[in-house]
């Protein structure tokens, strides 16, 4: 994850976050620990990952389904690594993300656009 953080531009780091944040606030052991270790009851993490020649794994993309209080809506958000941006990523992570939350019995997503 840490990997994935390093080869974000600032631009697609403010589309995720909606504002600039450090790459060592970013891969902080404090701040990635509950995001790699999910509350799978609240929220769901799709990782889509490339491997080399080598069978070694790089991670391109990442979902959120993060379930509201009222549990049958669920805010959604991803972000694709540039290198993997324009090449239909973004869009299988969602039809994913809409796929799992149909399965989850939630009746509602959405998300918020820094567009």
């Amino acid at each position: 994850m840490v990997e994935f953080h390093r080869h974000l531009s600032e631009r697609s780091v403010y589309y995720r976050y909606f504002s600039p944040l450090e790459l060592s606030f970013r891969t902080s052991h404090e701040r990635l620990t509950p995001r790699c270790f999910v509350d799978f009851d609240r929220e769901l993490a799709l990782v889509a990952e490339h491997l080399d020649e080598f069978g070694k794994g790089s991670i391109t993309g990442v979902a959120r389904l993060m379930r509201e209080h009222s549990g049958s809506s669920a805010e959604i958000a991803f972000v694709v690594s540039d290198k993997y941006q324009c090449k239909g990523l973004g869009s299988y992570l969602l039809q994913q993300s809409i796929s799992i939350a149909k399965q989850e019995g939630l009746s509602s997503l959405h998300a918020v656009s820094a567009l």
